[in-house]
C-alpha cells in the first residue's frame, strides 16, 4: 500500500470493493521500503530481499481505515469457492518474514498514518479530476490547470 492514491494502489481498490475479506495478511508500505532499498543500492547489495512490515492486518481493517463502509465482509474460504466456480485460481494469503534485513515498522501503527495520508491524496485527485472534467466542458484542458492558468 502507499499513501499516494493511484489506481493500482490496494487502498484505491479496497475503497471500491463491495466484498472484502477479513483474513490477516502481510502488507508492505511503499514509503517504508524506499529508504531501505536506497541503502541496499548504496551498499551494492545483491540477492533476494523480502520487504515486509511487521505484523499482519486484514483487508477489512484497511477498508475501515480509509472509510469504505459499504461492503460485505466475507471469509477467504468463501472467496476461494467463488473463484473456483468461476474457473479462476485461489487468492494466496502470505505471511512474510525477512532474514536479511529487519522488518519494516509495525503495520498496525503505520496503516493508520498511511491511510490518513491516502485519504487526503485521494480527495485531492478527485478534486483535480472534477476540475478537469468541468474544464473540458468549458473548452479548457488539463494543460490550463497544470500551467497555473486557473
Amino acid at each position: 500500500i502507499s499513501e499516494v492514491s493511484h489506481p493500482r494502489n490496494t487502498l484505491n481498490k479496497l475503497y471500491g470493493y463491495t466484498k472484502i475479506n477479513d483474513n490477516q495478511e502481510s502488507v508492505d508500505i511503499v514509503e517504508d521500503m524506499i529508504p531501505v532499498l536506497i541503502k541496499l543500492i548504496e551498499d551494492d547489495a545483491s540477492g533476494v530481499y523480502h520487504f515486509a512490515n511487521e505484523g499482519t492486518i486484514s483487508p477489512k481493517e484497511l477498508a475501515d481505515l480509509i472509510g469504505n463502509n459499504s461492503y460485505i465482509t466475507r471469509k477467504k474460504e468463501d472467496q476461494d469457492l467463488d473463484m473456483h466456480f468461476a474457473g479462476r485460481a485461489k487468492r494466496v494469503t502470505s505471511y512474510i518474514k525477512s532474514n536479511k534485513i529487519p522488518l519494516l515498522p509495525d503495520i498496525r501503527v503505520r496503516a493508520k498514518q498511511v491511510c490518513e495520508k491516502w485519504k487526503r491524496s485521494y480527495k485531492s485527485q478527485m478534486k483535480i479530476s472534477e476540475a478537469l472534467e468541468h474544464g473540458s466542458s468549458s473548452g479548457k484542458t488539463g494543460a490550463d490547470f497544470e500551467g497555473g492558468k486557473e
